[in-house]
């Protein structure tokens, strides 16, 4: 009996070093690979609202709930503007690692963030009711790994079926490396 006792004793010692251990890899995976894309989508609406993209944009108004969509920035989408891919033409060089990725981000958690609007951002409003501007819905989607870049999404879309997509890119700094558009009407 006591050889069992010594025996199981040992074996809790071992388990719970194995489970401190999980919980230390767990937590040191999830902080390194969310705090570089940690508050993103707010930098990209602040850089959208520095950088006067397109005189064709800023000078309609947008509406924007205040909030990302819950959703991470569509892959085809960045890869289009980035100019890795032409949705428009038939075939896709490297669909199998866009469709891995794609799956990749519909298989994890993502949530819904708060936005704040930068006090110079004067065309962009919680809700409009004006009739004699174009008016656009912004979305912002949660900040995607691609090319060793996280890629923020903004897609501005009005009642005609004009859009935009605005790719915002960030280095491992968090700082904004390059930024590409897109336009399409539907």
């Amino acid at each position: 009996m006591a050889n069992y006792k010594k025996m199981m004793s040992g074996r809790r010692k071992n388990l719970t070093k194995q489970c401190v251990l999980s919980i230390h890899l767990f937590t040191f995976c999830h902080v390194v690979s969310g705090q570089n894309a940690e508050y993103l989508e707010q930098k990209a609406i602040d850089y959208f609202c520095i950088l006067d993209l397109h005189m064709k944009i800023s000078d309609d108004i947008i509406k924007f709930s205040g909030k990302t969509e819950g959703k991470f920035s569509r892959i085809y989408q960045v890869a289009h503007c980035i100019r890795d891919i032409n949705l428009l033409k038939d075939s896709i060089p490297n669909q199998l690692e866009l469709d891995s990725i794609d799956s990749v981000n519909k298989s994890k958690l993502t949530t819904v963030k708060r936005i704040l609007l930068p006090e110079n951002c004067i065309f962009i409003q919680r809700k409009s009711t004006s009739f004699k501007k174009a008016i656009y819905s912004l979305h912002v989607f949660n900040a995607i790994r691609y090319k060793e870049k996280y890629y923020v999404e903004l897609l501005l879309k009005n009642k005609n079926n004009e859009t935009w997509v605005i790719c915002f890119g960030f280095n491992e700094e968090n700082e904004p490396s390059d930024y590409c558009t897109s336009y399409v009407i539907f």
